[in-house]
């Protein structure tokens, strides 16, 4: 397997990533678009195993090895020969609590302050919601920190109603929205579009996973209500 920063070559032997390796660097040459060959990595696997590689050399002559032991980001997930969750989960963690002081610090009222948190901090752990694998107490955990940092900047009070945080604006909460359901709903949103779809290798996926079919019709529901609701809109409208 052959990763570059927005491709992914794979191939089944060293003949045929050598040729892809030209055909790529070639392309990138005459149309003066490079791919970022100088930071792609070679990753060979061997029965589903990783093994290691004698590296390529590209025509630049500089030389392609493994990937590091800290994973190689492609579309924003880090991965080797499986997608590294605990490392996924830090960063996520990570990168999600420092958007959310930041939003904090800004001084934002309160409606456009819940509006930039769902927009900007939530954001970053719905993109991954469903291909990192997240257990039900470590999205408990960041809501729960997610309250006690929104306390300590005085964002709610202390004895501020939780329910009410996660309701929507619109019926008279905060409008915050709450991790586990976020991560739910996406996750729902997939399995839904894996039912759906007539592609052969998805449609083998949901014949072979055990997808959540009361989840999935409970978000077809969902998306009927949203469209019956938006003709009904556009109706008073004319």
């Amino acid at each position: 397997m052959f990763k570059f920063d927005s491709i992914n070559s794979r191939s089944i032997s060293f003949f045929y990533i050598e040729v892809c390796k030209i055909i790529i660097y070639n392309i990138s040459y005459f149309n003066s678009k490079w791919f970022g060959i100088s930071k792609c990595a070679l990753l060979t696997m061997h029965r589903g195993k990783r093994i290691d590689s004698r590296g390529i050399t590209l025509p630049s002559e500089e030389m392609i090895g493994d990937p590091e032991e800290s994973g190689y980001k492609y579309l924003g997930v880090l991965e080797l020969d499986v997608i590294l969750d605990k490392q996924m989960k830090e960063n996520i963690k990570s990168e999600y609590n420092k958007r959310l002081r930041l939003l904090l610090k800004s001084k934002l009222n309160s409606r456009n302050l819940f509006t930039a948190i769902n927009a900007w901090a939530v954001a970053v752990v719905r993109y991954s919601a469903g291909v990192v694998s997240w257990t039900k107490d470590e999205l408990e955990k960041i809501d729960r920190e997610t309250r006690s940092s929104l306390i300590r900047f005085g964002a709610i009070h202390t004895r501020a109603n939780v329910l009410r945080l996660y309701t929507p604006q619109k019926l008279g909460g905060r409008g915050l929205v709450g991790i586990e359901e976020c991560v739910a709903d996406e996750r729902r949103s997939l399995d839904l579009y894996i039912a759906k779809s007539e592609e052969t290798l998805l449609q083998y996926v949901a014949t072979s996973n055990n997808l959540d079919r009361e989840a999935i019709e409970e978000k077809k529901r969902c998306l009927l209500y949203t469209s019956d609701a938006a003709d009904e809109r556009s109706s008073v409208d004319l």
